[in-house]
């Protein structure tokens, strides 16, 4: 049960860290964390990397996505 929780939480960091521009703080916060720096120590842990690591690899990899993901959102507002 605790593992599947922290699976959610990561993917939903995951998310966060990709398609947002939140701080790590911010994300932190939104996802219940009452501490930043324990909200980086449980990204460690999880995916092996720093927050900001994360952020950058996976928007490295995921560059199509996000550009699409970004091109969904503005045609919403035109």
């Amino acid at each position: 049960p605790m593992g599947l929780l922290h699976e959610r939480i990561s993917l939903e960091a995951k998310s966060m860290l990709v398609f947002t521009e939140l701080s790590n703080k911010e994300i932190a916060f939104a996802l219940g964390f009452e501490d930043p720096a324990y909200f980086g120590r449980f990204i460690k842990k999880q995916c092996g990397t720093t927050p900001e690591k994360l952020r950058h690899q996976l928007r490295e990899k995921y560059q199509w996505m996000i550009k699409k993901y970004h091109h969904l959102q503005a045609s919403r507002y035109h």
